[in-house]
């Protein structure tokens, strides 16, 4: 087991934890720890940062639709029910799509995904 470091080049992906020297997380069960001077291993975590943001984007896209859509297929109807005149399709997936994408970029500017990468690297 390595000795834990503040600023230690060794690094555990799972916790996040940083080591002075090499083996394996004293926290994660035989984790083994990155050596952060290696560029292939920086990219490497990079990548996996990269890779939880799209899938958590991914994620807060679909439950915008989910909402998203049939409220403006509700208001739609309300408004047809109201005024005698309802929207064409066009201006319902422009109004759809503007939602979507508003509703899913407050989530990810809310609920961001953590990023690994320490940010001071040796």
């Amino acid at each position: 087991m390595a000795e834990k470091a503040a600023n230690g080049v060794f690094f555990c992906e799972v916790c996040t934890a940083r080591y002075a020297g090499a083996g394996d997380c004293a926290a994660c069960d035989g984790e083994p720890l990155l050596d952060l001077r290696n560029a292939d291993v920086v990219e490497m975590i990079r990548s996996f940062d990269e890779q939880r943001w799209k899938k958590r984007l991914g994620q807060f896209t679909g439950l915008a639709a989910v909402i998203v859509i049939p409220t403006v297929v509700v208001f739609n109807l309300l408004m047809g029910a109201a005024t005698g005149k309802v929207l064409g399709l066009i201006p319902n997936m422009v109004l759809a799509g503007f939602g979507v994408s508003a509703f899913s970029g407050g989530l990810i500017a809310v609920m961001p995904p953590k990023k690994r990468l320490p940010a001071m690297l040796p």
